[in-house]
């Protein structure tokens, strides 16, 4: 575990590298965040940050950077947890019910509310394709050479896709083919 000192460090670079996009300097640290310690002090723990694989150095001039690791830490045990506001989790509630089984739809929204939620940018990822398994394959044909290819998986995911089909291919032939595939 990183001492009380070190994690000062580490959410002071973070914070900073956050809002400037450029290598923190120990000399930026000391003016900016009152650590109560020198910029020597600093460059040390920023040294030892560096060699416990929390932050990174681009090149030999420059300030540091969170690495992964010092991202996670960061996010895992420095961040602050905000609580929510009556009104967020009542838009929060009536979104998901509102948007019940549609889930392509439900992770695009919820990107976007916890985007305004935090006045930042959002990433929101849905679960692991790797481990879907499909309920059912159906085709709907448009008209000659086009159709609609809809897929159902578990956890509620469906997929709609516009496709090019042979257009001699008759509605029979391909409810055969689909059923054979379900």
């Amino acid at each position: 575990m990183l001492s009380e000192r070190k994690r000062q460090v580490l959410r002071a670079v973070v914070d900073d590298y956050v809002a400037t996009a450029a290598p923190v300097g120990s000399r930026t640290l000391a003016r900016k965040y009152r650590l109560g310690v020198s910029p020597a002090t600093i460059r040390n723990e920023m040294a030892d940050l560096e060699e416990m694989g929390y932050l990174d150095q681009p090149h030999a001039s420059a300030g540091r950077v969170p690495s992964d690791l010092g991202y996670r830490f960061y996010v895992d045990w420095l961040m602050g947890i905000r609580e929510l506001a009556e009104a967020e989790i009542q838009r929060i509630t009536e979104l998901f019910a509102r948007r019940r089984g549609q889930v392509e739809e439900l992770i695009q929204h919820a990107a976007q509310v916890l985007s305004e939620s935090t006045s930042h940018l959002a990433l929101v990822l849905g679960p692991p394709t790797d481990r879907l398994a499909f309920k059912w394959v159906h085709l709907l044909p448009l008209d000659p050479g086009h159709a609609v290819l809809l897929l159902a998986a578990s956890g509620g995911l469906v997929q709609h896709r516009l496709v090019e089909i042979p257009a001699h291919l008759e509605a029979g032939e391909l409810q055969a083919v689909f059923s054979a595939l379900n």
